[in-house]
């Protein structure tokens, strides 16, 4: 008896260390694939970050300088094994991971420095996945003919080989007959099936991002497109990945019950399914090119329908650089601050105006360029899967909170900002939309400039206040967190840039805001005379921003004559 259980242990060891070789030797498998991996991976990372914070702070008295050096530190080391994890079981923890690495004004520096090279280490998906993907979806194969890294010879092969292999550049010819002759006939009809979408097909990827990656190709008709190819396990796994996320977040409440995360989770199962069908995104692409039509410098990539699918999205092709490169901008002759402006009137008409946002404006998705033919400036933009469509109550609550912060009505900062769900932590609200601090809240965000003290002082904010700040997160309606990614995002841009905060990004966003109320009151009544006198008013207040506007111009200019003169006297010039 002893004996056959033995030699049953020794088969099972040989069997398992087998399976082990296999695994790890083949690299179309992955061990991240598999659902055990990927839980044990999350539980252990959860339970030695949680384990951290519980140990590491216990016998430091709270608030001394030893206990914020001894916090930066276990937050940087938790941010750096929440990144190993993310990189690890990629897919939906990458876009969890890019979520709070753009949080910049919300969460602890630590995490949001570290998390942001999510962005640039998304995984790529192999050519044969990508051929997979393609044939599945479009029952169309990419020729080796025209892969640009190479091509690989025909072979004599079976039939059934011959129905999922990458042919070769060139019809294997015969002019015997018999089997090799309807062999010929046979790869003859199927190359006429492959080659009727792409002329050619790049091999290295664009950009490549959590659920999918950009490819450059020509359509035998010669257009070129980019192609986007969804990852192809993400779907399957991405709605255990939420659950997991989920139970993870239950457990860390029940150790840490200050911290509300249940926020995140309601978002990625929300917006998950949505970004995964590039259905969808196609739509959102044409919904906003015909919203913002007016915007003469606002380009969206046209959508090719015959050839989109739910995982495979083909649009044209646009060239241009990232909206925080400054060297293209300068070597292009790009103006940064006409940049920034023409990004802050697309957004604030998108929030007050429309209530349909684009909630995913990191670099990678925003592109500079100038029009081949005209030479005009040209805002490309990307990436349409993230939207938030805000409802009516929601967005005029947001405009009327936005007026109260411009024009520093301490009042209806309190009184809107507890109408879309602050409470009394309103100051808390104020402060992490405009990522200022109270008392320049009080003073008024657009009469004084951003310094770099405050915004440190904000940052390390963050870090004191995320109890609260997770529970305001909890607390305001889902659509205001898609807000302040977004809000972030662009503040970033606005400060890679050097055009954060400038008074006329404000004044435009009041426009903005006066335009969307006063719709909303003309559609309200039926009587002629009330909306003549809504225009009105609406007129005379956009007047008084442009003369305003026209003041803070003339001093400007003013400032910059008397700076000019300055130094013409300090530096005489040379005779």
């Amino acid at each position: 008896m002893a004996r056959r259980a033995l030699k049953l242990a020794s088969w099972t060891s040989v069997a398992l260390a087998a399976s082990g070789i296999c695994l790890y030797s083949n690299k179309y498998l992955d061990p991240s694939d598999f659902g055990a991996v990927r839980v044990g991976r999350a539980v252990a990372t959860t339970a030695v970050i949680s384990y951290d914070y519980l140990t590491s702070l216990k016998s430091v008295p709270y608030g001394s300088e030893e206990y914020l050096q001894l916090r930066s530190k276990v937050h940087l080391r938790s941010a750096r094994r929440l990144c190993e994890l993310c990189c690890a079981n990629r897919g939906t923890f990458i876009k969890v991971g890019q979520h709070l690495g753009a949080l910049d004004y919300l969460l602890p520096e630590e995490y949001t420095s570290t998390l942001k090279v999510l962005h640039s280490q998304a995984p790529q998906s192999s050519m044969k996945e990508v051929r997979q993907v393609i044939r599945e979806d479009l029952g169309k194969e990419v020729p080796a003919s025209t892969w640009r890294g190479g091509s690989l010879p025909v072979q004599c092969v079976s039939r059934k080989t011959l129905q999922s292999s990458w042919l070769g550049p060139r019809p294997w010819r015969s002019n015997r007959g018999g089997e090799h002759g309807n062999f010929q006939c046979e790869i003859r009809e199927v190359r006429r099936n492959i080659h009727d979408l792409f002329l050619s097909f790049d091999d290295t990827p664009l950009g490549a991002a959590s659920l999918a990656q950009v490819h450059k190709a020509v359509l035998r008709d010669g257009r070129t497109v980019a192609v986007k190819v969804q990852h192809p396990k993400v779907q399957a796994q991405s709605s255990k990945d939420i659950l997991l996320m989920e139970v993870l977040v239950l457990a860390v409440k029940q150790l840490f019950p200050e911290f509300e995360f249940m926020w995140l989770v309601d978002e990625a199962k929300k917006n998950l399914p949505l970004e995964l069908d590039f259905l969808n995104e196609g739509r959102n692409a044409e919904k906003v090119a015909q919203m913002l039509k007016h915007f003469d410098f606002l380009k969206v990539p046209r959508i090719y329908w015959e050839l989109s699918t739910k995982r495979v999205l083909l649009m044209e092709f646009v060239d241009g650089g990232q909206v925080n490169d400054r060297h293209y901008m300068e070597r292009n002759k790009i103006d940064v601050n006409e940049i920034s402006r023409h990004l802050g009137r697309m957004y604030s008409e998108m929030i007050f105006v429309n209530g349909f946002v684009h909630c995913d404006p990191h670099p990678g998705n925003v592109l500079v360029r100038k029009q081949p033919d005209t030479g005009k400036v040209e805002i490309v933009l990307l990436d349409h899967g993230l939207y938030q469509a805000l409802t009516e109550e929601f967005r005029l609550d947001y405009c009327r909170l936005w007026q109260s912060l411009i024009w520093t009505d301490m009042q209806g900062v309190r009184k809107y900002g507890q109408r879309l769900g602050a409470g009394d932590l309103y100051p808390l609200f104020a402060c992490m939309l405009t990522a200022r601090s109270w008392d320049a809240v009080n003073r008024g965000i657009g009469q004084t400039p951003v310094t770099a003290t405050e915004d440190s002082e904000i940052r390390n904010h963050a870090a004191n206040y995320l109890p609260q700040i997770s529970q305001l997160l909890n607390r305001v309606p889902r659509q205001m967190l898609l807000i302040f990614k977004t809000n972030d995002l662009l503040r970033g841009i606005e400060a890679a840039l050097g055009t954060r905060a400038s008074a006329s990004s404000f004044l435009n966003m009041s426009r903005c805001c006066i335009k969307a109320l006063a719709a909303h009151k003309k559609q309200k009544t039926h009587s002629l005379f009330r909306r003549a006198r809504i225009s009105l008013r609406e007129s005379f207040s956009l007047w008084k921003i442009n003369l305003h506007e026209l003041v803070l111009h003339v001093k400007g200019l003013r400032l910059t004559g008397w700076v000019r003169a300055l130094l013409c006297w300090l530096l005489p010039a040379s005779h």
